[in-house]
């Protein structure tokens, strides 16, 4: 197996954080994770951050201006790193493509409603962002 780059985008707007609710068909016994943030798979030749715009452009129609590097782990067998990113998105309309079924604009003191739709550590990571996010 060979070793693999995500990348995931925390995309904000009016103190919300935008979630995607995965396709059923992107839900597996190995992914079983109902919502989800922008992002994906990085590819060769592509650098972390590019990947982040345009993971969330082909996921969103969303186009992120600007990106700030939040924090990256390892999955538990480390054949893969998850590179996250934060980006204020303050227009536009998320469009979904078909890898996402709906949509919503959480917001920060409503992100603890959606733990059991997400992986623990991407779960970990919306909470340290919201927490920081809470003394602005």
């Amino acid at each position: 197996m060979s070793f693999r780059e995500i990348c995931k985008v925390i995309v904000t707007r009016e103190r919300k954080i935008l979630l995607l609710a995965r396709s059923e068909s992107a839900i597996t016994d190995t992914s079983p994770w109902s919502w989800d943030l922008p992002g994906g798979h990085v590819e060769e030749g592509e650098e972390v951050h590019e990947a982040a715009v345009r993971e969330t452009e082909e996921e969103t129609q969303l186009r992120l201006v600007d990106q700030w590097y939040m924090h990256s782990c390892y999955n538990k067998d480390k054949s893969a790193a998850t590179f996250f990113y934060v980006s204020e998105i303050p227009t536009g309309e998320v469009i979904l493509s078909s890898e996402h079924r709906d949509f919503r604009w959480v917001p920060y003191d409503e992100i603890s409603d959606y733990k059991q739709g997400f992986s623990e550590e991407y779960y970990k990571i919306l909470r340290r962002f919201v927490r920081t996010k809470s003394f602005e």
